[in-house]
């Protein structure tokens, strides 16, 4: 009687066991037919995240006709659908590109233009009026050879009002330029030379260190940035206008500065400068039109420096830029 039970027992065990082994290989068959197109259609939704949309096809791993095969076929028509999208945005930004590049074609021609239509009677007017100038006084009064002098004056203004604009708008339309390194002191001193009728009409001087850090530029733009600050100087920087030039290398940059020994400026003033088109002091506005330092802010940014002003008011100014160096 023992025996049958043991043997009945035993067997009961055994079946038992490959019971249960049998359902832990159909658990982990079944698992593996679940968890496959799974961990497939995650793989494929990071690639969609890092990859190219338009080579991105998910139907033709995953073909299922349950719901893991819907999910794998909506996420293909998104992607499609995604890409056609991003087709005709491109297209229209290729489009729009186009156009706003023919518009400032366009535009740059016609300043060129402008600006050429009205050189040319600003020089005759004041070609005609340096003869009247030449003319022996006694034929004409003080008061129009006064008037005279004003237009003279008034054309070579306007004059240097176009040019400037003209500057402004080549900085404005070119995207790259050709950046080299610099030797600062020589474009400095054929500024001064430039300036030499300005210093002597201020009574001032300009002192040029001898030895200056060499720095990565556009040498046309840099001298006009030293134009710029060297003639607000001398016209504001006091009288006499004693001007000095002065640099310092710090962490991959040159800063260049002028100091003047003017009047100064508060600090609310000072961070306007280069923020808007205005003239250093409002009551003498015969002597700048005010696009000076805003052109050396759009020059030296693009260029990939900085600029600034530090001054107090009775004790001058000193204006500084940044340069990489070479």
């Amino acid at each position: 009687f023992t025996e049958g039970i043991k043997y009945n027992t035993l067997w009961t065990l055994g079946l038992s066991l490959f019971a249960v082994g049998l359902a832990i290989l159909i658990g982990i068959l079944a698992a593996q037919h679940v968890t496959k197109p799974i961990l497939q259609l995650n793989r494929h939704v990071k690639q969609l995240s890092n990859s190219d949309w338009k080579t991105w096809i998910l139907d033709t791993d995953i073909k299922r006709q349950d719901e893991i095969g819907e999910l794998a076929l909506s996420f293909t028509t998104m992607a499609k659908q995604l890409a056609s999208l991003l087709d005709a945005f491109e297209e229209k930004v290729e489009y729009a590109v186009e156009n706003v590049q023919q518009t400032n074609n366009d535009l740059e021609a016609f300043y060129h233009s402008v600006a050429d239509d009205l050189r040319r009677p600003i020089g005759e007017m004041m070609e005609f009026t340096r003869r009247l100038l030449e003319i022996d006084n006694n034929q004409l009064d003080m008061q129009a050879h006064h008037f005279l002098q004003v237009i003279s004056s008034s054309g070579k203004k306007a004059t240097e009002i176009i040019d400037s604009l003209l500057m402004l708008l080549a900085i404005m339309s070119k995207e790259e330029v050709e950046i080299r390194p610099l030797n600062m002191r020589p474009i400095i001193l054929l500024v001064t030379q430039q300036l030499e009728s300005e210093t002597k009409k201020h009574y001032g001087s300009i002192t040029v260190p001898d030895k200056l850090p060499d720095v990565l530029g556009y040498s046309p733009w840099i001298k006009e940035v030293w134009m710029n600050y060297l003639s607000n100087g001398l016209k504001y920087g006091g009288v006499p206008a004693n001007l000095e030039i002065g640099s310092e290398v710090k962490d991959g940059m040159v800063k260049y500065w002028v100091r003047d020994h003017g009047e100064g400026m508060d600090e609310n003033k000072a961070s306007t400068l280069f923020v808007e088109a205005l003239r250093l002091d409002k009551h003498r506005c015969r002597d700048g039109h005010g696009f000076g330092l805003s052109i050396v802010h759009r020059i030296i940014t693009k260029l990939g420096g900085k600029v600034g002003v530090e001054s107090k008011v009775g004790k001058g100014s000193r204006f500084w830029f940044t340069l990489p160096r070479p």
